[in-house]
C-alpha cells in the first residue's frame, strides 16, 4: 500500500493515536484494516507513543488490532478507568492519565 510505503521514509518525535476500543486481553483495535496498518506503521516509527482514549473505547474489541496497552508510553483518557486497566499499565512502562 502506497501509504505504508511513503510513512517508511518518516520518524516522528511523537504520535498521538486514537483507538475505536482497548481492551486487556485483545489491546488496541480499529474497525478497517487499512486504518490499523497505517496505526501500526506509524507506532513503529515514533519516539512517544500517546493513545488517546475516551471511556467508551474500553473493555471493546473491534477486527483488526493495531497494537497492546503496553506499546503506549502514555494513555490519555477523560475518567478514571477500572482497577484491572490501572494494573496492567503499571505493570509496564505506560502511564495512564486522567482528568
Amino acid at each position: 500500500d502506497a501509504s505504508i510505503r511513503l510513512l517508511d521514509e518518516f520518524y516522528f518525535d511523537a504520535c498521538f493515536i486514537t483507538v475505536s476500543g482497548i481492551s486487556l486481553t485483545n489491546g488496541c483495535s480499529n474497525r478497517t484494516s487499512p486504518e490499523a496498518q497505517i496505526k501500526r506503521k506509524i507506532l513503529s516509527r515514533s519516539k512517544l507513543k500517546v493513545l488517546m482514549a475516551d471511556n467508551s473505547k474500553f473493555d471493546h474489541v473491534f477486527p483488526f488490532s493495531f497494537g497492546k496497552i503496553n506499546d503506549f508510553d502514555v494513555i490519555l483518557t477523560n475518567e478514571k478507568p477500572s482497577l484491572e486497566y490501572i494494573e496492567e499499565v503499571k505493570a509496564g512502562k505506560t502511564r495512564i492519565v486522567w482528568e
